[in-house]
């Protein structure tokens, strides 16, 4: 008696007759993918897509299909559980009839194959534009020491230009006129900031050494 008792204290699950028939699920046509109301088919749990279509699983598939005009549904595989309680669902790749999957599978092959090679023409280009950019440097700084004759060396240590004197005259003219208004000013300042002018738009600063 007492397990009678327990047992119809206990939940009972009762079934509708058609909770109790196996699910077949509507076939492609027309080229035409069943869908469910979310525009999607379920694929969760391993599920087998509808008949005449297939899987396919591939990285940017939803793009070359809808550029092709094909008609597809992404395929749910799953869902991802996030802090909080939320849950998200999980798409990878799409559905499509069967008749379309070797014409798809094509056009993503060209399609991956043009934004592989877009990227390395776009690295060229990237690549390019820095050797530019370092070679103007290079010449620019060149060209300065050049023209006024300045050595790296005595640059950051506060020396005398190091001038060459086997270049052509112009140039050696620029020096001896560069040089020789850097002693008038040198004369001229107690030992504190002063300004070399070279030539007639050009003035070099430089910090003075202080006497005792």
């Amino acid at each position: 008696e007492e397990e009678e008792e327990e047992e119809e204290e206990g939940e009972v699950f009762l079934y509708g007759e058609w909770q109790t028939e196996p699910w077949d699920p509507p076939a492609a046509k027309d080229g035409v993918v069943p869908k469910n109301d979310r525009g999607n088919v379920d694929l969760h749990g391993a599920a087998l897509p509808p008949p005449g279509t297939v899987h396919v699983n591939l990285p940017r598939i939803a793009r070359v299909a809808r550029t092709l005009g094909i008609d597809y549904a992404a395929a749910l595989v799953g869902f991802e559980f996030h802090r909080g309680g939320k849950t998200t669902s999980r798409f990878e790749g799409v559905v499509v009839c069967e008749e379309f999957e070797g014409r798809l599978r094509e056009a993503h092959a060209e399609e991956e194959a043009r934004l592989v090679a877009a990227k390395a023409e776009r690295e060229r280009r990237e690549a390019k534009a820095r050797w530019r950019v370092l070679f103007s440097a290079m010449w620019t700084r060149l060209s300065l020491r050049e023209e006024f004759a300045m050595d790296e060396f005595a640059m950051d240590g506060g020396g005398e230009p190091d001038f060459d004197e086997t270049r052509g005259d112009e140039t050696v003219d620029r020096e001896k006129r560069a040089r020789s208004v850097a002693d008038e000013e040198d004369g001229e300042n107690d030992g504190g900031t002063k300004r070399v002018r070279l030539g007639a738009a050009a003035e070099v600063e430089g910090a003075g050494s202080r006497t005792s």
